[in-house]
């Protein structure tokens, strides 16, 4: 994941599924904060996103569209969601 951050600066759109959403996430809100262009996100079955979005609504102000489909939603997710993407035009959460 370091060597995306370092060759793609201006990356506009990351997805990430499966195994490697599991073994990346401790570290995207770190990497958020380098992708000032990042407009969308897609994260696999994961809970705890709040700092993730906490970083993107610092940080990635054309941020528009999320897909977190079979994530874990509780009230504190849901929560982040509305307090740090407000502006958020997109938001796919099937089967989560």
């Amino acid at each position: 994941m370091p060597f995306i951050v370092s060759r793609c600066p201006a990356l506009k759109a990351l997805i990430l599924s499966g195994n490697l959403c599991y073994r990346y996430f401790p570290v995207i809100p770190e990497l958020i904060s380098k992708w000032k262009n990042l407009e969308q996100l897609r994260l696999g079955r994961l809970s705890n996103m709040e700092r993730v979005f906490e970083e993107i609504n610092c940080h990635c102000k054309n941020f528009y569209w999320l897909c977190a489909s079979g994530a874990d939603i509780e009230r504190d997710t849901a929560s982040a969601i509305v307090t740090f993407l407000p502006n958020i035009k997109y938001l796919y959460m099937r089967k989560a």
